[in-house]
């Protein structure tokens, strides 16, 4: 590593602390930038290809999430209620069929192909994606657009943090939305060094993504006979 003991302690670390708590007085977003551009340069020092690599996640990650984004913004420009709840959940459902086939098709490709052809192949599918969207149009009412400002951008903010629903809604979505995430991360070590199973993880993380498309499935019909807000309490 480029950076000795003395640099780092002497150098880089007190630049970036002053630069912090400085821009810290004036904007508290920009010095979050200040951070995250001190940690790229760190890195990027070290080996510039991983800063590449780094850059090129963060991009990835703001291209994924926008789909888990749109799904529900679409949802409830279309739909409202109890029907809205059973399109969403269909929506989830079809959302974890991904899981089952991802892994036995990244497979696919490096049984066929160098990893770069992962790539490839994820790049051909977001180009898919985006002519789709393109071709999907605007799914929110006329008269309900707003202008991209903060101005508005803020007043909608207002009211989701004064709608106690829609509070309750968000917190319950972030805590489903970690523990999916922590047993997406989990998954593969837990089957692989616990289990000694990892030439089979494919097989075993399809399964368990075919009984929550199932659970989904299922949580659809009890939507229908039941309602929305008696299945969320």
């Amino acid at each position: 590593m480029l950076f000795t003991t003395a640099a780092f302690a002497f150098l880089y670390l007190p630049v970036v602390l002053a630069g912090f708590f400085l821009i810290g007085r004036r904007h508290q977003g920009a010095a979050a930038l200040w951070l995250l551009a001190a940690s790229v340069f760190f890195y990027g020092y070290w080996m510039p290809s991983f800063t590449l690599l780094l850059v090129a996640r963060g991009v990835w990650g703001l291209g994924a999430a926008a789909p888990a984004v749109l799904r529900t913004a679409i949802a409830r420009d279309l739909f409202d209620g109890d029907e809205m709840a059973r399109v969403v959940t269909v929506i989830m459902a079809v959302f974890l069929i991904g899981p089952i086939f991802v892994p036995s098709f990244g497979q696919l490709i490096l049984a066929s192909g160098s990893w770069r052809a992962v790539f490839v192949a994820a790049l051909v599918i977001a180009a898919i994606g985006f002519v789709w969207t393109l071709a999907f149009g605007e799914t929110l009412r006329p008269e309900d657009r707003r202008p991209l400002a903060a101005g508005p951008l803020l007043e909608a903010l207002g009211a989701v943090v004064r709608t106690r629903a829609t509070v309750g809604y968000i917190l319950a979505q972030t805590f489903a939305t970690g523990a999916f995430v922590i047993f997406l991360g989990s998954g593969q070590p837990i089957i692989d060094r616990i289990y000694g199973r990892g030439s089979q993880f494919a097989l075993f993380f399809g399964i368990a993504g075919t009984v929550m498309s199932l659970a989904l499935v299922g949580n659809n019909r009890l939507i229908r006979m039941y309602g929305a807000r008696t299945m969320a309490l």
